[in-house]
C-alpha cells in the first residue's frame, strides 16, 4: 500500500497527486510497520515465518523504491512519510546484514534489498553481506531455470532482484542468468498466455501461471540489450495483464530506464519443439496447440488446444496409490518417448 500510495502521490499524471487524505493513510501504514517491526529489524509473515529476514527483504523492495522516489520529490508535506520510511529501512537493514534465509531465492531477494538500501544510505556492511551471498554462485541450471523452477513466482522474483543488484552495484555479470531465464521462459508460454508450471518445485506447481511478474525483467532487459525478443514478451504481458500492471507504476517512476521506448519486437515463438534435459522437459508448440511432457513425474503430460485445456494426464497403478510412478524421457528431433517404470506390487 505504501509503495502504491507513494506512486500515486508523486506521479504528475495522478489524480491523487499530493492528496492529503492519501498521504495521511500512507503515514498510518508506515507507523503500523514501525509498530510491528521487531527490535532486530525484522517483521513477521504470520502464516509461517517469524522474525524473518527474507520476508523483511520482500517488504524492502517497494518501501525502498518509495523512499527513493520521495528523495527525488521536493514536497515538504511528504517529509514525515520519508523520515519514517528511513527509520524502518535502516532498522531492517541491520537484520539483513546478519540474518539467514529459508529458500534459495531468498538469497537474491536479500541481496536486492541490501543493494536498494546501499543506494539510499551507503554502508559497506550492506555490500559485504551481498558479497557473501553472491559467493555461493547463482543457482541457474543449463536450461535457464533457478533451483526452485518456480516459473510463475520465484524465477521472475530472482530476475527482478538480480537486475536490481546488478543495476545499483554496477555488476553487469549478474544480468547473464537473467537473460538465460528470460530466454527459456519464452518457450514456456501457452496460447492463452499462461506459463508452464509443471516443473515447479514450489506452491505454483500445476497451477495456472501468469506472466505478470516477468514484466519488469523483460522490459528492462529489452531496453538495456535492445532485444526484440524480450520486447515482444513485454508487449505480450501488457496486452494480457492490462490494468494489473498499474502495480508496477512505482518502479517505472523510480527507474527512468524502464520508461524508455522498447525496441522493435520480433515475432513471438509459436512453432517449435524444445528439449530441456536438465529439467526433464519437452515443449511442443504449433500455433494454438501447446504440449508439455515431463519425466520423473506421474503427472507427465498436459495439452492446450485453443481454449480447451487438458490440465494433466497421469499414470497410476491404483486409483488412490501414491509414489507409484517413475518415468524417463528420451527425445530426438522427431519423437518424444515416455517409458514408465511401475515400482512395487
Amino acid at each position: 500500500f505504501i509503495g502504491r500510495a507513494t506512486a500515486a502521490l508523486c506521479s504528475e499524471d495522478s489524480r491523487f497527486l499530493e492528496s492529503q487524505q492519501l498521504l495521511e493513510s500512507a503515514e498510518l501504514a508506515i507507523r503500523y510497520l514501525l509498530r510491528v517491526q521487531h527490535p532486530d529489524g525484522t517483521i513477521d509473515l504470520h502464516t509461517t515465518n517469524f522474525n524473518s529476514p527474507p520476508d523483511t527483504a520482500f517488504a524492502i523492495e517497494p518501501l525502498a523504491a518509495a523512499a527513493s522516489l520521495l528523495c527525488n520529490t521536493s514536497r515538504d508535506a511528504m517529509d514525515t512519510l520519508a523520515n519514517e520510511l528511513e527509520v524502518f529501512l535502516r532498522r531492517a537493514g541491520e537484520s539483513l546484514i546478519v540474518g539467514g534465509i529459508h529458500t534459495p531465492n531468498h538469497r537474491w531477494v536479500v541481496c536486492g534489498g541490501l543493494a536498494q538500501l546501499n543506494d539510499l544510505y551507503p554502508n559497506n556492511r550492506y555490500v559485504a553481506r551481498i558479497d557473501e551471498w553472491l559467493a555461493e554462485g547463482i543457482d541457474i541450471d543449463a536450461d535457464g531455470q533457478y533451483t526452485e523452477r518456480s516459473t510463475s513466482i520465484y524465477s521472475a522474483t530472482c530476475d527482478r532482484v538480480l537486475i536490481t543488484t546488478a543495476r545499483l552495484l554496477q555488476r553487469p555479470e549478474l544480468l547473464e542468468p537473467v537473460r538465460r531465464n528470460l530466454e527459456m521462459t519464452r518457450f514456456l508460454v501457452h496460447p492463452n498466455g499462461e506459463v508452464v508450471t509443471e516443473i515447479s518445485r514450489r506452491q505454483d506447481q500445476y497451477k495456472p501461471g501468469s506472466l505478470r511478474r516477468y514484466y519488469l525483467p523483460y522490459r528492462y532487459m529489452a531496453v538495456r540489450d535492445r532485444n526484440g525478443d524480450f520486447a515482444a514478451m513485454a508487449m505480450l504481458i501488457e496486452e494480457l495483464q492490462g490494468e494489473a500492471l498499474s502495480n508496477e507504476l512505482l518502479y517505472l517512476l523510480e527507474n527512468p530506464e524502464l520508461r524508455r521506448d522498447l525496441p522493435s519486437p520480433r515475432p513471438l515463438p509459436n512453432s517449435y519443439i524444445r528439449h530441456y534435459s536438465t529439467s526433464g522437459l519437452v515443449r511442443f508448440r504449433e500455433a494454438k496447440t501447446s504440449v508439455t511432457v515431463i519425466s520423473d513425474n506421474s503427472t507427465f503430460f498436459s495439452m492446450h488446444q485453443g481454449k480447451a485445456v487438458l490440465q494433466a494426464l497421469r499414470f497410476a497403478s491404483a486409483f488412490f496409490g501414491k509414489g507409484q510412478f517413475k518415468g524417463t524421457l528420451t527425445f530426438d528431433e522427431r519423437t518424444c518417448e515416455l517409458v514408465q517404470h511401475l515400482q512395487g506390487p
